[in-house]
């Protein structure tokens, strides 16, 4: 056993129990940590505040991402992910590549729409653990008005290409994860079974309930009516699958 195993284990345990009884004055070190490669974006989804962000572009070097991992050799998993779009970062699966080399357990979330052959290459012959694919809608319509600047086909094969070529493999583990609102709530259940249909792991759900302080944001969010209604969508979607099986 390797002296950082044992060190990143006692700090893990140090750290639950500055969590649980000395929470002012905590005396273990990070081990998990979510860093961004870049802020940068090709879609301006509405329903995301770096849409309406007036704030410099970039993505982080190698060099930085280099530095913050020597700076926290206690980390045990990351998301290399932040409001941007990852694999716009040329850097990206350099990054994936270092930390696992460090034994750090990294997952990332992307929209899908740059998974062309060669980046799907990369990442299924990465160390990446999860993958999260942004898929906001069920048809074309709805997901590119959710997403301007995406295309529903296009993601749509490039999820259905990824499955296919990482076969009976059990990593990454990939999900496709949907922020609800008010646009696509009447699509969740044909979002669930298109996902079936491209054969991915599982499928997330994040309620938009927040609108960022941004007034913009308002008519997006679902209200505690709507948000009531959608487990009787979800409930209603469930029986039909009960009574197909």
């Amino acid at each position: 056993m390797s002296f950082r195993v044992v060190r990143c284990a006692s700090n893990m345990v140090i750290s639950y129990f500055d969590y649980r009884y000395l929470k002012p004055s905590p005396h273990g070190f990070p081990y998990t940590a979510d860093i961004e490669p870049t802020n940068r974006c090709n879609f301006r989804c509405g329903m995301c505040q770096t849409s309406v962000w007036n704030r410099p572009r970039g993505d982080m070097t190698f060099d930085q991402f280099r530095y913050i991992l020597d700076s926290i050799p206690t980390l045990l998993t990351m998301q290399l992910v932040g409001m941007g779009e990852p694999l716009l970062n040329s850097d990206f699966f350099k990054m994936v590549d270092l930390a696992k080399r460090r034994h750090i357990s990294v997952k990332t979330t992307t929209n899908g729409s740059l998974l062309d052959a060669e980046r799907r290459k990369e990442l299924l012959k990465s160390s990446l653990r999860h993958v999260d694919i942004s898929l906001d809608g069920a048809t074309a319509e709805t997901y590119e008005k959710l997403r301007p600047g995406s295309c529903f086909e296009k993601t749509i094969e490039n999820i259905t290409q990824l499955m296919v070529e990482r076969g009976s493999a059990q990593t990454p583990h990939i999900r496709v994860w949907c922020v609800a609102q008010q646009e696509n709530l009447e699509e969740l259940p044909k979002l669930v079974e298109l996902c079936h249909k491209m054969k991915v792991d599982n499928v997330g759900i994040q309620w938009l309930l927040n609108n960022f302080g941004i007034t913009e944001f308002e008519d997006k969010s679902i209200s505690a009516r709507r948000y009531s209604r959608k487990s009787d969508i979800l409930s209603s979607w469930h029986r039909g699958c009960c009574a197909r099986s």
